[in-house]
């Protein structure tokens, strides 16, 4: 019996190369102790060679399931879901990097794509809360 861990990648559009998988950005969003099942959030599942970082991605699993009194199963059904856009050339270049890793390694799991398009504004960390408010007065709508 697989355990199913959903996967959400939550990365903000930017203007710079999104960072490698980071252990601080994954997080354990909910778990069912009925099915077994896990619910993480994370940042882009790449590491510097710019592969899917499957292995280093379950063994933040493993740490946060322990850190939690949890066990994480082995083996488990992996559910990535990708809410990058895919119209910007370097989010489409991430997106086909995990597509490819899993139509190479069906038995780990799924990629799904569900696109978002956030706002028309830039990456929010670029500018200061009094910037903001300015420029979201100033627009036209």
């Amino acid at each position: 019996r697989h355990c199913l861990v959903l996967f959400l990648l939550l990365n903000c559009v930017s203007l710079f190369r999104a960072e490698d998988l980071s252990a601080n950005k994954v997080k354990l969003i909910d778990y069912s102790p009925q099915t077994g099942n896990y619910l993480f959030r994370g940042n882009e599942p790449l590491n510097a060679s710019n592969e899917f970082a499957y292995d280093q991605l379950t063994s933040y699993f493993q740490m946060i399931a322990q850190e939690n009194n949890l066990t994480f199963p082995n083996p488990y059904w992996l559910v990535d879901i990708n809410f990058l856009n895919e119209l910007s050339g370097q989010e489409r270049q991430a997106i086909e990097i995990e597509k490819k890793f899993f139509r190479e390694n069906r038995e780990s799991g799924q990629f799904v794509h569900w696109m978002l398009m956030g706002t028309p504004f830039e990456d929010p960390i670029l500018y200061n809360k009094s910037q903001k408010l300015v420029q979201l007065l100033s627009m036209k709508i």
